[in-house]
């Protein structure tokens, strides 16, 4: 599969990157396979889902930059598509915030997961039999009219080492999650059967180490697509200084027939050696992993 990395300095420059992707749709495996070689080929129904995980400063590097949200939705709004701009959050009512303070409106329909309603949904994975998630977005996500993109931030997370599209379909659940953390790993991908994205752009711009929540921000220049969830994560784990084969989800996204995760088996185009960063853990952070706390 092909994954495109590219250096992005400031948001302002985040629609040049964006059009450069949608304009190249046909460098994409799973994207020919199912007949989109262009924008114009895509589903008429666009899902966004970004990581609003709490409210934070822009500059902090924890959630998606609502411009990244703001410049992919544009660009489907100039060819008529039908867009949804979706998250949960770790609270109630942060999405809805989001959707306010940064006049996400006016680009789709936004949607606050945490108060859509949930249906328990059976999955009969490795580890999850069942799981609650949000009726809206099963709704929307499973009809074969939809096109399901993933809006990541690159960021790291004591339990997983990273946080990128894998990771962000937890905003899909009922929360508290906190059922997910033990066995979080496979437990991931048992969620990836339900809402694995046709496409990911991940904002790289400003990342976040120390930790998932209380990050710090690290001004990393960069952005990330494309059309496989396993492989964008492996090459945003390698850019963030981690090997991917020494990530358990990875290695479990692998052996299930996800995705590669050895980077000289997944077309990079971009120089992931001068784009690579050192992301660093919390001391405390990297001793509740451990815990899986």
């Amino acid at each position: 599969m092909t994954v495109i990395v590219e250096r992005v300095e400031s948001y302002k420059s985040v629609d040049r990157f964006v059009k450069k992707v949608f304009d190249n749709l046909d460098l994409f495996e799973n994207l020919k396979e199912l007949g989109f070689l262009s924008v114009a080929d895509l589903p008429q129904r666009v899902v966004i889902k970004p990581n609003f995980l709490k409210w934070a400063s822009l500059e902090s590097g924890c959630t998606t930059h609502p411009e990244v949200v703001k410049s992919i939705a544009s660009l489907l709004n100039e060819h008529g598509k039908e867009i949804f701009i979706v998250e949960g959050g770790f609270t109630k009512d942060v999405a809805e915030r989001y959707f306010e303070e940064y006049s996400l409106k006016q680009y789709g329909e936004c949607i606050n997961l945490n108060t859509t309603g949930f249906v328990n949904l059976s999955i009969n994975g490795e580890k999850l039999r069942s799981v609650k998630v949000s009726k809206k977005a099963v709704k929307l996500i499973k009809s074969e009219n939809t096109f399901f993109i993933s809006v990541p931030k690159l960021k790291v997370h004591h339990l997983t080492k990273v946080t990128i599209s894998v990771k962000n379909n937890m905003g899909f659940l009922k929360k508290p999650a906190i059922n997910m953390h033990l066995s979080i790993n496979p437990k991931l991908l048992d969620l990836l059967k339900i809402f694995n994205p046709h496409f990911i752009f991940v904002d790289g711009i400003i990342g976040g180490e120390n930790s998932e929540g209380n990050t710090k921000p690290v001004k990393h220049g960069i952005m990330i697509g494309g059309d496989n969830a396993i492989e964008i994560d492996a090459v945003g784990a390698y850019l963030m200084g981690f090997e991917p084969e020494k990530i358990d989800f990875l290695r479990i996204g692998k052996r299930k027939g996800y995705g590669e995760i050895e980077l000289e088996k997944i077309n990079i185009i971009g120089d992931v050696e001068k784009f690579r960063r050192k992301y660093r853990m919390s001391t405390l952070k990297r001793f509740l992993g451990k815990l899986s706390i």
